[in-house]
């Protein structure tokens, strides 16, 4: 008898740690709450408003050569930069 109310007494103790914990401290439990929410959103509009300038600033600057210019060429010769 003994074994079972200390079983009971240990399983109502350890549950209402855990929804205290829960109340007070959602995000330890996995559980988003508004101020995780709010953060969460706050961090989207940075990253949005600084993904384009991020990758303006690490686009590597290619030479652009038109079209006609690669049309033209003849694929038989050999190639400009080809080192002899």
């Amino acid at each position: 008898m003994a074994l079972i109310l200390t079983m009971t007494f240990f399983f109502i103790f350890v549950t209402l740690v855990f929804v205290s914990v829960t109340v007070f401290f959602p995000e330890w439990m996995g559980i988003t709450g508004a101020k995780a929410k709010a953060i969460i959103a706050a961090q989207q509009e940075e990253s949005s408003k600084n993904s384009l300038t991020n990758e303006q600033a690490h686009e590597p600057e290619v030479a652009k050569i038109p079209q006609e210019q690669i049309e033209s060429k003849d694929p038989s010769s050999p190639s400009e930069n080809s080192q002899s």
